[in-house]
């Protein structure tokens, strides 16, 4: 798991626990009795917390997906780099054929033409 995703996943869990103190502190505010106001500032609080921690879930998502993507462009860009590689080399191997015949036809031709000046 990389870090990114530990982040993610530490993020679910703290939107996940902040739930449930939102849930837990409605609870604890009726069973304390406090006014009305008191526990609709507390409770709204605690939903701002939610908030927050759910805002921070999405965007590490966002940057994981953005850098899954990057990652996946690099790799695609190195396979095609390799793949121009080889098509170079494969070229470049029939080129090198081509004149090691070429070498060789001259090197007939020297020798013909050798002979047939010696033939003279």
């Amino acid at each position: 798991m990389t870090t990114k995703q530990r982040e993610v996943t530490d993020a679910q869990a703290k939107a996940n626990a902040t739930q449930g103190q939102v849930n837990e502190k409605k609870a604890a505010l009726d069973a304390a009795g406090k006014s009305k106001d008191d526990q609709a500032k507390e409770l709204n609080q605690a939903k701002a917390d939610l908030q927050t921690a759910q805002q921070t879930l999405a965007a590490d998502q966002k940057d994981q997906k953005t850098k899954q993507q990057a990652a996946q462009n690099v790799q695609s860009a190195l396979k095609k780099a390799q793949e121009t590689l080889t098509a170079k080399k494969s070229a470049l191997d029939n080129a090198k054929k081509e004149l090691l015949s070429a070498q060789d036809q001259l090197n007939q031709l020297e020798g013909n033409k050798l002979k047939n000046s010696l033939a003279m």
